[in-house]
C-alpha cells in the first residue's frame, strides 16, 4: 500500500496516509479520517485467506495424485513380470518334455520360484501401498487396499493364465506340444 494524500473532508488541508494506517488526524483541524479501503482489504484477507487453503488442498490432492500415479505404474511392471515369468515356466518346463535336459529344468523352476514369490509377497506388499484415502478421515481405508488385493490377486492369475496360454501357443508352434 503507498502513501496517499487526500483532502481533508474538515478543512480542506492536505493529510497523508501512512503504510497500514486506516485513521489518521488531521495535522490542520484535528479531525480524524478514515479511509475507505480498509473494508475492501478485510474482504481481500478473506478471500486470500480462503485460496490459502484450496492451494494447500490442491498440494494435497496432487501428492495424492502422484502417489497413485507410483503405485500404477508398479502394479503393471508387477503384473508384467508376472506373465513373463509365467510363460518362461511353461515354456522351459515344455521344452523339456521330450528331452532329460536339466538347465531347463532349472530355470522353469527358476520362474516358478518367481511366480510364486509375487504372489506371495509382491502382490500383497502392492495392496498395502494401495494409496486409498478416506476423505473424511484423511486416514488409509483398509478396506480398499484388501479389495486391490483381491483384485490383484485376481489380476494375477488371468495373467498368469494368458501367459500359459502364450507359452502353449509359442510350444505348439514349435511342435513341442
Amino acid at each position: 500500500m503507498d502513501i496517499v494524500s487526500i483532502k481533508c473532508p474538515h478543512c480542506g488541508g492536505m493529510i497523508e496516509r501512512q503504510p497500514n494506517t486506516y485513521f489518521v488526524k488531521c495535522q490542520y483541524c484535528g479531525g480524524e479520517v478514515c479511509f475507505n479501503e480498509i473494508k475492501e482489504e478485510a474482504v481481500i484477507g478473506e478471500y486470500s485467506d480462503k485460496i490459502d487453503e484450496l492451494e494447500r488442498d490442491i498440494d494435497v490432492l496432487e501428492e495424492k495424485e502422484r502417489k497413485f500415479k507410483r503405485w500404477f505404474k508398479a502394479k503393471n511392471v508387477t503384473l508384467t513380470v508376472l506373465g513373463l515369468c509365467t510363460f518362461g515356466v511353461f515354456t522351459f518346463f515344455g521344452l523339456t518334455k521330450d528331452d532329460d535336459n536339466t538347465a531347463l529344468m532349472s530355470i522353469g523352476g527358476f520362474f516358478l520360484v518367481m511366480v510364486m514369490c509375487i504372489f506371495c509377497f509382491v502382490l500383497p506388499i502392492i495392496s498395502a501401498l494401495y494409496p486409498a484415502y478416506d476423505s473424511v478421515t484423511k486416514k488409509k481405508n483398509a478396506a480398499a487396499q484388501l479389495k486391490q488385493l483381491f483384485n490383484l490377486l485376481l489380476t494375477g492369475i488371468a495373467v498368469c493364465s494368458l501367459g500359459a496360454l502364450l507359452a502353449y501357443v509359442l510350444l505348439s508352434a514349435l511342435g513341442v506340444v
